[in-house]
């Protein structure tokens, strides 16, 4: 069956975290399948709850998913603001369509309702 959505993501997350300690600051250039793209969308875009609208999306064959951390006044944030899909059209022309990505700030009521969605997997009584 191979791996899960979740299982997917955990390499991705561990990539992101070699990431973040050895090319801090520095341009990155990854090169990857459809389902490794996605988690990448699912943890860079924190969209965790709509992963299976994500799987579902459609990006053309070839396209390429810009994420950037610089606003367009310049300043860099400590997260993804945003980014782009650039694919190349059946005419040769190639299309850009920007995105914004969402910072949601969780209150703890909300963490606490996520995690009580969780199946408990240990019991200690």
């Amino acid at each position: 069956a191979g791996e899960s959505v979740a299982d997917v993501c955990v390499r991705v997350q561990h990539f992101i975290q070699l990431l973040s300690a050895t090319a801090a600051g520095k341009r990155v250039v990854v090169v990857c399948h459809f389902r490794i793209l996605n988690a990448f969308r699912i943890l860079l875009e924190d969209r965790h709850d709509d992963y299976e609208q994500i799987c579902n999306e459609h990006l053309p064959n070839g396209a390429i998913v810009w994420y950037t951390r610089r606003d367009p006044g310049g300043c860099v944030h400590d997260r993804v603001y945003g980014g782009k899909v650039i694919s190349v059209e059946q005419d040769g022309i190639a299309k850009e369509v920007p995105f914004a990505v969402g910072q949601h700030i969780y209150t703890n009521e909300e963490l606490l309702e996520q995690a009580q969605r969780v199946p408990q997997v240990v019991f200690d009584p």
